[in-house]
């Protein structure tokens, strides 16, 4: 009866083992499939870090050096050939000659400079009440009020005229440059000009031949022209 208790028991135990076998290859397989886990880097030395930054500084300033130049742009290639053409231009066109000067005593352009500074910080000056009425406008007219604060020089009310704004006598007549004008209406007006002291304007009625006329006249006898224009396209 032992005998025949035991061998069923066998029987069981050799089949389990027949039915693990097949997942116990199936996991030797897949442990030798997979991927062996990486060594941990060996430690570096100081010494061979610094050599590998080295050949990499080297490797960029190779490539820096071997890289083509960039090509130039299309604007600034335009820019360019715009300057040149302008440069071509002004070699092309005439040279002015340089406008004549005044010869001046010291005490004229001491005080040519004197009144250009007072001029400067000269006010503008308006009549009484401008702001309140519109129809008066700002021309000049002098306060004839007796009780008038502007006419009485109040610090508080507007600026009147008075000498004290006028420049100095030396300069009086002038022009800026240091001429005195001459009205011009015909090229026979400049015979009797003197070109050290005196300048030409040339009056507005004139026509565009006339002034053609004065105009080259006066540049011959070196005279200057304040109102100086060139020939329009007609």
């Amino acid at each position: 009866m032992a005998d025949e208790k035991k061998a069923p028991k066998e029987e069981v135990k050799s089949a389990a083992k027949k039915a693990a076998a097949p997942k116990k290859a199936a996991a030797k397989v897949a442990k030798e499939e997979a991927p062996k886990k990486a060594a941990p880097p060996a430690p570096r030395d100081e010494k061979d870090e610094a050599e590998e930054e080295e050949e990499a500084r080297a490797g960029q300033e190779d490539t820096l050096e071997e890289a083509p130049a960039k090509p130039r742009k299309a604007k600034a290639a335009s820019k360019r050939d715009k300057a040149e053409d302008e440069e071509e231009d002004e070699e092309a066109a005439p040279k002015r000659s340089k406008r004549p000067r005044p010869a001046l005593a010291p005490q004229v352009a001491r005080a040519l400079k004197i009144r250009a500074e007072k001029s400067h910080d000269r006010p503008n000056f308006y009549r009484q009440e401008w702001f309140r009425y519109q129809r008066l406008g700002k021309k000049w007219r002098f306060p004839q009020g007796i009780q008038s604060k502007m006419r009485r020089h109040w610090k508080t009310h507007a600026d009147v005229v008075s000498i004290g704004h006028r420049g100095p006598a030396a300069a009086r007549g002038l022009h800026p440059s240091g001429f005195r004008e001459v009205l011009v209406h015909n090229p026979d007006a400049l015979t009797g000009i003197d070109p050290k002291k005196e300048a030409v304007r040339i009056a507005k009625s004139v026509g565009w031949q006339n002034r053609d006329t004065i105009q080259k006249k006066a540049r011959k006898l070196g005279i200057r022209v304040l109102n100086w224009k060139e020939e329009r396209n007609r």
